[in-house]
């Protein structure tokens, strides 16, 4: 049995010019993705930077991402619980586990703490050892000030989750209770 030949003829001018017109329509739409996924890009850095839109920005890109599913749910219950704006969030086991909701509940604080530790190996977060100043300011252990029993967690977008090659976006470190209002207008 032999396999059947195919036979090529010569190009036409009509065959060069539907085959030029196809590539120039594929130029454009792969012109157009590009465009798109940089808009994407530009969009999602802007809002993991502005703090008003952190934290939403950060629960979208968490559970979007390849992370395990109880690990996203826990950032984004932390966010939206401990660490509305991504700046402080510094919650105890114990009260982690209780102000986090029923599901929270069913697991052990060990559990909720080792999905923690999940997310700090897999780079979405990073304990930090905090310290207090005079002034009652916390700040980070390596500061000088008086060392408190405390660890807050900085929350991080890790590389390559926004977009292949991307760098990741580190998060903030402000350990206040600074709260963002709207200003009345005059």
């Amino acid at each position: 049995m032999t396999a059947p030949t195919v036979q090529v003829g010569a190009a036409t001018p009509d065959t060069l010019a539907e085959l030029h017109r196809d590539l120039a329509e594929h130029d454009q739409i792969a012109g157009r993705r590009s465009t798109k996924a940089e808009k994407r890009i530009a969009r999602l850095e802007r809002d993991l930077t502005d703090p008003r839109r952190r934290a939403a920005t950060y629960r979208l890109v968490a559970t979007q991402s390849t992370l395990p599913h109880a690990v996203a749910r826990l950032l984004c219950a932390l966010t939206l619980e401990f660490g509305a704006r991504l700046e402080n969030c510094f919650p105890g086991r114990k009260r982690m586990r209780q102000r986090l909701g029923a599901w929270a509940q069913r697991y052990s604080t060990n559990q909720l703490t080792k999905w923690v530790s999940v997310a700090v190996k897999l780079g979405w977060a990073e304990r930090v050892p905090l310290t207090q100043a005079e002034d009652g300011e916390l700040l980070d252990a390596g500061a000088s000030g008086r060392f408190i029993s405390a660890t807050g967690i900085a929350f991080h977008v890790p590389a390559g989750v926004i977009a292949p090659g991307h760098p990741g976006v580190p998060g903030p470190r402000v350990w206040s209770r600074r709260i963002y209002g709207k200003r009345g207008t005059a």
